[in-house]
């Protein structure tokens, strides 16, 4: 029998997932109100909330994307599959933190 990644295991998956919720948990807050503004400068204008974004989107990009990052090789091959299922795990922590940041603009 198989056994499936552990949890916080270090593989490609977790890697790729860190670094997409490393870059994207810095602009997660920024771009919903660089969209609403319609004022690109306003990507950065909350700092900190950027920061928090950061240090809550890589450990959890860690995790997901190290979990879903190796059940992707059986679709899309070995090194590209873990690639893939990495960057998906890792957007899931910056779409949560967008949509956030969104219906506190609209809500």
């Amino acid at each position: 029998m198989m056994r499936g990644p552990g949890l916080g295991e270090a593989n490609l998956g977790a890697v790729a997932g860190a670094v997409t919720g490393a870059i994207g948990g810095l602009l997660a807050v920024g771009i919903p109100l660089a969209i609403a503004g319609r004022d690109p400068a306003l990507l950065v204008i909350f700092r900190n909330l950027a920061l928090i974004g950061f240090l809550i989107c890589v450990p959890v990009g860690w995790f997901i994307g190290g979990q879903t990052g190796p059940r992707a090789i059986r679709w899309f091959g070995e090194r590209r599959g873990e690639l893939i299922g990495g960057i998906l795990g890792g957007l899931i922590p910056v779409l949560v933190i967008m949509v956030w940041a969104w219906r506190r603009i609209h809500g």
